[in-house]
């Protein structure tokens, strides 16, 4: 197992790292801390009482729905399982 850390993470692989390797791994490093912080500013900006159902398709749909009937919705998937 080989280990190679970048300025923006690390990785861990079975197969040799090539440098073409290592340079797109550390862009999508840092593309989802990006995406992390954005998602979290929008989180932010839903009202009290609603949620995000989920982000759909290639990221380009978002459901906002009231956070009892996304509650309600978990727990029936955890009971029927």
């Amino acid at each position: 197992m080989t280990t190679k850390d970048t300025p923006n993470g690390r990785i861990i692989s079975h197969s040799p790292i090539s440098t073409e390797m290592e340079a797109a791994a550390d862009e999508c490093f840092a593309a989802y801390k990006t995406l992390d912080e954005k998602v979290k500013k929008f989180y932010a900006t839903i009202p009290e009482g609603f949620g995000v159902k989920s982000f759909y398709g290639k990221g380009d749909l978002v459901i906002i729905d009231k956070q009892k009937d996304i509650d309600e919705e978990g727990k029936y998937w955890e009971e029927n399982r």
